[in-house]
């Protein structure tokens, strides 16, 4: 795990668009949003799935491995 020296993307973002699926199953269990820890590690929640993620920081780009799950509602 690389660790992270000053790099912008450190915090939590709000996902407020994407490609396949619209604002409202973005936001089907929770907000929308993905973190970039210092630490090298992460995690995201978008509709039904959760994810951790382990990070590792290079000169622009951010490249990580993920394990998560898919919550069902009813």
């Amino acid at each position: 795990m690389s660790r992270a020296v000053a790099y912008p993307l450190i915090g939590e973002w709000r996902i407020v668009e994407a490609d396949l699926w619209d604002r409202d199953y973005l936001d089907l269990v929770e907000p929308a949003s993905i973190t970039f820890g210092e630490d090298g590690r992460g995690a995201f929640a978008f509709g039904a799935v959760h994810g951790d993620m382990d990070l590792h920081y290079a000169p622009g780009a951010v490249s990580f491995t993920w394990a998560g799950f898919a919550r069902w509602t009813t």
